[in-house]
């Protein structure tokens, strides 16, 4: 009896070990998922948000002897609601990247990820910016 109890005991050992294995890859696997879709993400609201800061510009270029009102509005609405989008974004790539510091921004915008002009605004999120403020 003890060693049929032993060996149940045994595969059940065994299996919960290759449960935990496939656990965790499957972890793996959605952390990646999430961090590249975070980077997806990122860039489709960098585009969204530069489209309707050129449509604004172009407005009033274009119009700026008969400005209506309502649209000039709508256009600075959509602007300061792509610019919180963004910053969401970003805070969203914060948490599911491993590390957010000074020398992954810097990475990040040699290998192209973010443009010299977003990088302020990804260091305003930096680990390192918490740590160097008083």
């Amino acid at each position: 009896m003890e060693e049929v109890i032993s060996y149940v005991s045994l595969a059940i050992g065994v299996a919960s070990f290759g449960f935990a294995v496939y656990q965790t890859n499957e972890k793996r696997k959605l952390n990646e998922y999430v961090r590249a879709n975070n980077w997806f993400n990122y860039q489709r609201m960098e585009n969204t948000n530069g489209t309707v800061q050129l449509a604004k510009r172009l407005y009033l270029e274009k119009h700026k002897d008969n400005l209506v009102p309502e649209l000039l509005d709508r256009l600075s609405m959509a602007d300061a609601h792509g610019q919180e989008l963004l910053k969401e974004s970003i805070r969203q790539i914060q948490i599911a990247e491993p590390s957010f510091r000074s020398k992954d921004i810097e990475r990040w915008k040699k290998e192209g990820k973010i443009s010299e002009a977003k990088e302020k605004l990804f260091t305003q999120f930096s680990i390192d910016a918490e740590l160097s403020a008083p």
